[in-house]
């Protein structure tokens, strides 16, 4: 096995906005005089969209939020998020960047919300990532996750890409992510402490195809995928 380039997903795996995403929606339900509840919040980790989740909201709640109204909200209460980096990422991809080992990000989310988040870390995405496709409106990926076209697009724009996605990597922290990834080829790390996400058979069958489970990337060990030792 030869891993010559990575592939991340961005929320909940490099960044902690399902957690920041849980919080604003408890905002934007309570502003309409609405209760969060657990079917909504054990939606989040797993969506595909935010016209996904929306469409949880308005159906639990008996809300009628237009897709519009909700974007522009989510979009303006992350502004104020504080979004942090995962446990972890700042010294994996910092270490994975002096390997010189190609890294780019497949996220389900827009490109205006990525960009709105990975400004708040300055020059930390740029300067590791060479490129992030963003699956919501990226006009070249058919499918959202968890169809793996987001991972092929992603493999495919690198200026060397991999001769197969059996060289290709990719960190996933949803059930969503996790098929996609698998089904693209590639092998894969389940980055997760929410177990509960594992709720179905098809779930824990995903679960024992991935290469690794961990909880932080804090425990990733490079030397398991023959990439150089962080050591």
């Amino acid at each position: 096995m030869k891993i010559t380039h990575i592939l991340f997903d961005f929320d909940g795996t490099l960044v902690n906005t399902i957690d920041t995403i849980v919080n604003i929606v408890e905002r934007i339900v309570t502003e309409r005089n609405r209760q969060m509840t657990n079917e909504i919040r054990d939606f989040i980790p797993n969506m595909t969209s935010y016209r996904s989740l929306l469409n949880v909201i308005n159906e639990e709640l008996n809300l009628q939020i237009t897709l519009d109204e909700f974007k522009v909200d989510m979009l303006q209460k992350h502004l104020d998020a504080d979004i942090k980096l995962m446990p972890g990422v700042k010294q994996l991809v910092e270490h994975l960047y002096h390997c010189h080992i190609p890294m780019a990000i497949a996220t389900g989310n827009s490109k205006s919300f990525y960009e709105v988040i990975s400004a708040k870390f300055g020059n930390f995405f740029p300067k590791h990532f060479h490129h992030c496709v963003c699956a919501y409106d990226d006009q070249e990926v058919a499918n959202q996750k968890p169809s793996p076209d987001v991972y092929y697009i992603a493999a495919k724009r690198f200026p060397q890409p991999p001769v197969s996605m059996e060289n290709v990597l990719i960190f996933e922290d949803s059930m969503t992510g996790l098929k996609g990834a698998i089904a693209s080829g590639a092998h894969t790390v389940f980055v997760t402490k929410n177990s509960s996400q594992i709720q179905t058979k098809e779930h824990n069958e995903l679960v024992k195809k991935t290469d690794l489970r961990l909880e932080t990337l804090e425990q990733f060990d490079p030397k398991k995928f023959n990439l150089h030792s962080s050591e």
